[in-house]
């Protein structure tokens, strides 16, 4: 199977060059080399971009977007969620890398982001984190036939939160794509109709790109609008959404929400207009997929 580096620049990776390289260091040569082929900083250091190996067309067993829910049986609580991109790579080791963001603790200094490498096998899954403040994680987990949920155990070492141990449940989100249609809350009349297609490949920090389109009825002021480039995302069920509307001078709606693991319904949370005849709020949406 042929695969390419994919590359979102500007994207940083807030851990430092020192971390990623001890991490490295630690691996077998083999492992090391591989892994320094995803996961590349460049000359900037902390501002560098990620670089993450997928197929160029075949997206199998584990790959997509995934949220993680951790629940501790022994130690301290250092984190409780991480979303992202998982992406099984294959081959004849069975690669497999992620990308992953979520809040973690003051052990782990506050930081956002953890990248993976590790190994997949049937329906197992083994990830290892690279270091974060010198914490690593470990997930060892078996998907269910569908691949859309995986359970399991992890383990986080290191100098401060050495002991924690806890199980992991993974939900797999179906993929933002398709046309979603719904009434707005607070004025009768108001409807919202949107073509949306995600990207198959999420950037450096596990984010997935959206486009698409609005089709905007019940309003004097617009009746169009675009999402601006990278300006749409979504990573795990969170969905941030900015348009430009065809008003003149043009105007921006912020869709900002979330979506259930099948992708069937996208819940719009708060739909503002700023700029315009009709800056304010819109209320709330719920968008069905048609």
């Amino acid at each position: 199977m042929t695969h390419r580096v994919y590359l979102r620049n500007k994207t940083p990776l807030p851990i430092s060059q020192y971390a990623f390289h001890k991490g490295l260091r630690g691996l077998p040569k083999l492992v090391g080399a591989l892994v320094a082929g995803l996961l590349l900083l460049s000359v900037g250091g902390c501002n560098a971009s990620l670089l993450l190996f997928t197929s160029d067309t075949t997206f199998s067993n584990f790959t997509g977007n995934w949220v993680f829910q951790f629940t501790p049986t022994s130690g301290a609580t250092e984190l409780t969620q991480l979303a992202g991109f998982v992406d099984d790579i294959g081959g004849s080791q069975d690669w497999a890398t992620a990308a992953t963001q979520g809040t973690l603790s003051d052990c782990l200094a506050g930081q956002s982001f953890v990248p993976w490498y590790g190994n997949v096998s049937g329906n197992s899954m083994k990830l290892y984190s690279f270091l974060v403040t010198g914490e690593a994680l470990t997930i060892t987990a078996n998907s269910n036939s569908a691949f859309t949920q995986f359970t399991g155990t992890y383990t986080l070492g290191g100098p401060c939160a050495n002991g924690e141990t806890g199980t992991v449940v993974g939900t797999r989100y179906a993929s933002l794509t398709g046309t979603y249609s719904g009434a707005l809350s607070l004025n009768a009349g108001q409807n919202l109709q949107l073509d949306l297609a995600q990207d198959k490949v999420a950037t450096g920090n596990g984010t997935f790109f959206v486009t698409g389109t609005a089709k905007l009825q019940g309003f004097s002021c617009f009746t169009s609008a675009t999402i601006a480039s990278y300006a749409g995302t979504i990573v795990g069920s969170n969905v941030q959404l900015q348009f430009t509307t065809n008003e003149s001078p043009s105007s921006t709606l912020t869709l900002s929400g979330s979506i259930d693991p099948n992708a069937d319904t996208l819940t719009a949370n708060s739909i503002q207009v700023d700029g315009g005849q009709c800056s304010g709020t819109l209320g709330v949406a719920s968008l069905a997929r048609q």
